[in-house]
């Protein structure tokens, strides 16, 4: 049984039924910086979390719009090295 799955797998044969996906639980936005581009000034500090927090609006109110869904907790988190 797990052979012919793995034969029909590597030929892109798969005979369950395609279902429609759930929406995310989540809405995120990230930005990495590491060596040069990490961020030593405040004002470059603040300048991403502006940019990060507009950009996660946006696809807050593209939840509520397409999918009439709001937030109800919010969380913001951030890694020194």
């Amino acid at each position: 049984k797990v052979g012919l799955m793995l034969f029909e797998m590597a030929r892109g044969i798969d005979s369950q039924p395609v279902e429609q996906r759930e929406l995310p639980k989540s809405v995120s936005c990230g930005k990495t910086f590491r060596g040069d581009f990490q961020l030593t000034k405040k004002e470059e500090v603040k300048k991403w979390l502006i940019e990060l927090a507009s950009e996660l609006v946006e696809r807050l109110d593209n939840q509520l719009y397409e999918n009439k869904r709001s937030t109800k907790r919010g969380t913001v988190l951030f890694t020194a090295l």
